[in-house]
């Protein structure tokens, strides 16, 4: 998955309402954060997510839970939000 289809994935868990400016806001956030957090510390684990951390190189790796691979293979709920 790229940047572009995350965006649009993020799109249809926001709603119908949401637009594309919206969701990569959303996104653009998200990532921000996780590369701010792995400034300050070596290693940022998100609970049900996984865990990214910075090697030598300065390059983010990230290694998902099963949770959340599971999770991706669901589809989306109704435009709650909630399925994310």
């Amino acid at each position: 998955m790229n940047k572009k289809q995350l965006i649009a994935r993020v799109q249809r868990y926001m709603g119908p309402g949401a637009t594309r400016s919206t969701a990569t806001a959303a996104v653009e956030a998200v990532l921000t954060a996780i590369l701010s957090a792995t400034t300050t510390s070596p290693r940022l684990h998100i609970t049900r997510v996984g865990s990214f951390s910075r090697k030598k190189k300065n390059a983010l790796s990230f290694t998902p839970s099963a949770v959340f691979i599971k999770n991706l293979a669901k589809k989306p709920t109704s435009g709650t939000g909630q399925g994310i």
